[in-house]
């Protein structure tokens, strides 16, 4: 008898909490659908809308482009100031803003101070894809870095892609890019000169990011037809240093906005006067530089912004 009622008090306890149970499931089960729902529903945003993120990392590149689908992708990230780049400026940036990792990272060119903040990239969040130019890691003189770079991303199964000029790719709605140097076979070339110089178009609106590029490439970029040098938004070659070659290469390109992204230096005379009649921003004065890319124009705005 003892043992019946045992039973029967188990079986009702046991059958209350499967119940409570499939009661819980069908809640959360419920909760997940719309949530699911409302997320498939959200608008998109509208092809041709971006944000440019030029981080400030003392002297080097950092420049996180986030597309109207969400993704990001990172145009260099690599610094000279003692730091880690990417567990000191990327990382805690992506978590601020709430960004995904990266999918692709473009590498200019075999500089530190374009790269080194990808090592940590790559052991925490590997991207799907690395463009580099033709040269990276191949050449002589690349450093031991370079070298243990390009090693790692192999190591890793990452896709590697070399571009050059000529190529193309989209990243997202509305957003492509071309390449317009370094040209294939061109081992004469200096390290500073194998960057990759990249034309994004954001809508109708262009950005040319181009490396650390000097005299041969700034020469024969500022003869190139103007509708296929021209850029709104040019970042300093070489973070701003002076050459004889960039007062016409600012004139091919013809930009309304041209950003520096470096350590403070003195203004030389000849820098301001070919900048002056454009407008310049320089990360060591304004901290982060965002450029919002939008239907009706670009919307600029800085850590030291009011």
């Amino acid at each position: 008898m003892g043992f019946w009622i045992i039973t029967a008090r188990y079986s009702r306890n046991h059958h209350g909490s499967t119940k409570r149970l499939w009661r819980r499931v069908s809640v959360i089960s419920t909760a997940a659908l719309i949530i699911s729902t409302v997320i498939t529903q959200l608008p998109s945003k509208p092809a041709g809308r971006a944000d440019l993120h030029i981080l400030d990392v003392s002297h080097g590149n950092m420049i996180l482009l986030q597309g109207s689908e969400g993704k990001t992708f990172l145009f260099d990230a690599g610094s000279l100031a003692p730091i880690d780049p990417y567990q000191q400026v990327l990382r805690p940036f992506l978590r601020a803003k709430h960004l995904p990792a990266p999918q692709a990272v473009f590498i200019s060119h075999a500089n530190v101070d374009h790269y080194n903040g990808v090592f940590g990239l790559l052991e925490r969040n590997p991207p799907e894809k690395v463009f580099l130019n033709e040269y990276f890691g191949k050449r002589d003189d690349d450093s031991p870095m370079a070298k243990r770079l390009l090693k790692q991303i192999e190591n890793l199964h990452t896709k590697i892609i070399r571009l050059r000029a000529g190529d193309k790719l989209t990243l997202d709605k509305g957003v492509f890019i071309e390449v317009l140097w370094p040209p294939a076979n061109r081992e004469d070339l200096d390290v500073n000169n194998t960057s990759l110089v990249l034309r994004i178009h954001v809508g109708k609106q262009t950005v040319l990011i181009p490396g650390d590029i000097t005299t041969p490439a700034e020469e024969y970029l500022s003869k190139l037809p103007a509708d296929k040098i021209h850029a709104d938004v040019l970042i300093l070659p070489h973070h701003g240093s002076f050459i004889r070659t960039l007062g016409s290469f600012i004139e091919a390109v013809n930009p309304r906005i041209l950003i520096q992204s470096c350590s403070y230096r003195p203004e030389k005379p000849e820098l301001l006067r070919i900048i002056s009649t454009r407008r310049r921003y320089a990360t060591y004065q304004t901290g982060w530089i965002n450029l919002s890319f939008k239907a009706d124009g670009m919307v600029i705005k800085t850590m030291r912004s009011r």
